[in-house]
């Protein structure tokens, strides 16, 4: 392809999922013999570091307008920083300033908390939005925008692997968001299996854990590479992900990682993505989440359906095929879509 792209980042805490997001879409650009660059976004006023994108001096900004010119489609993989107590500079908007066909990705339901200064970018700008799972699609339907729902990309060595499951649980989850966490931990006394917990241990809701009386019956492994959660995920039979959001369904790597494995994944909302299944427990009901729980761990065979439907739909979202969708979406000619609560 003679397409060049260039992806930016703005920087928003421990972006996790979205590191994962990046690397399968660069394989896919890799795949399809697209030219790109990378660059982070520093917010520092004072010093750039090398290889990064600034925009609070005028000579990085020209920099910038340099640069830009050797590409096709800028993506902003962040859209914007997080508006918060400790930041206020909105010369980030500079580097909207520009011609190129422009994308920028929402991996975030709360716009309203993190994003709300982002809300008159895309139309101003010209701005093509992606999402890539249902509860995040929900956050931006107020945006008046060209928007799109496109799964994120993965590809992982997949399958059932049955001769290695065992009466194991896994939750990949990081502490960053505790409460899908302690949840699990709560019930450990009545699960009949062992469960593995990750995530960094350095959290402070790690250390508040501490204080639930079942902590000790869970093994909690800390901060590891992804390859060890996922080399662990072959031999459970359920991936654990509790996360809530502000809006009904939930979907993330999380589950997508469980469901290449062969595990059934069980949640408190129904699946973010059309694709894939999930078994839902009642939202806060810990009696019901370790009856589920302890029904599929001794009707595991009963899952064989689900497990290998979600594992035979991983194809969709090999990072070729959405590269490809996400590069189409690019060159649509232009068009905002008004929210559909606007009378005007």
């Amino acid at each position: 392809m003679d397409t060049k792209v260039l992806i930016l980042l703005f920087p928003i805490g421990k972006i996790g999922g979205i590191k994962t997001a990046l690397d399968y879409f660069t394989l896919g650009l890799r795949e399809l013999g697209v030219y790109y660059e990378f660059y982070p976004i520093t917010l520092n006023a004072s010093k750039k570091p090398e290889k990064t994108i600034g925009f609070e001096k005028e000579e990085w900004l020209e920099e910038y307008y340099t640069l830009v010119k050797k590409f096709d489609i800028i993506i902003f993989f962040t859209p914007c920083p997080h508006e918060g107590k400790n930041y206020h500079s909105e010369n980030w908007k500079k580097l909207y300033e520009i011609d190129n066909i422009k994308l920028a990705y929402i991996h975030d339901p709360y716009i309203d908390r993190y994003y709300a200064w982002y809300k008159e970018i895309p139309k101003k700008y010209e701005v093509r939005l992606i999402t890539p799972w249902k509860h995040m699609w929900e956050s931006i339907k107020h945006i008046e925008a060209m928007k799109r729902l496109i799964p994120n990309p993965f590809r992982e060595e997949s399958g059932k692997f049955k001769e290695l499951k065992k009466d194991l649980i896994v939750d990949p989850n990081n502490w960053k968001l505790a409460k899908r966490k302690v949840d699990l931990i709560k019930i450990a006394d009545k699960v009949e299996a062992k469960i593995i917990s990750f995530g960094d241990t350095k959290e402070l809701p790690f250390y508040l854990a501490k204080k639930e009386p079942n902590f000790s019956k869970v093994e909690h492994r800390g901060w590891v590479d992804r390859e060890i959660i996922l080399e662990t995920l072959k031999s459970a039979k359920i991936v654990i992900d509790l996360l809530t959001t502000p809006n009904d369904t939930v979907f993330d790597y999380v589950i997508l990682e469980g469901i290449s494995k062969g595990c059934v994944p069980i949640t408190y909302l129904p699946s973010g993505c059309e694709y894939f299944k999930t078994v839902v427990a009642k939202k806060g009901c810990l009696e019901c989440l370790y009856k589920i729980i302890n029904s599929v761990l001794k009707n595991f065979s009963a899952y064989e359906d689900l497990i290998e439907s979600n594992l035979k739909n991983l194809d969709k979202l090999d990072p070729k095929k959405i590269v490809k969708e996400v590069l189409d979406y690019a060159k649509e000619p232009y068009k905002t879509e008004k929210p559909k609560n606007i009378l005007f």
